[in-house]
């Protein structure tokens, strides 16, 4: 299991975890938990998921699609 800490304003985090929920089906997400407000006035929040690798899914490509998850990305947040 891998322990992933988000860290931004919630929108951004909630479009991240829906990314990282639909977009990757070599990623297993087993636990999110709500978001918590940094201290002070900050804007930006945290999140914590907790992941592991879907070892039943297709492996990835032998290079990092890099290209391709900035167009997943974009996407969401458009």
């Amino acid at each position: 299991m891998i322990k992933v800490r988000l860290h931004g304003e919630p929108a951004e985090i909630e479009k991240l975890i829906e990314i990282i929920c639909n977009g990757f089906p070599a990623v297993r997400v087993l636990s999110i938990s709500r978001n918590y407000k940094d201290r002070g006035a900050s804007v930006y929040q945290r999140a914590y998921i907790d992941v592991a690798i879907n070892e039943q899914a297709t492996p990835p490509p032998a290079k990092p699609a890099t290209a391709e998850l900035i167009k997943i990305i974009n996407k969401a947040s458009s």
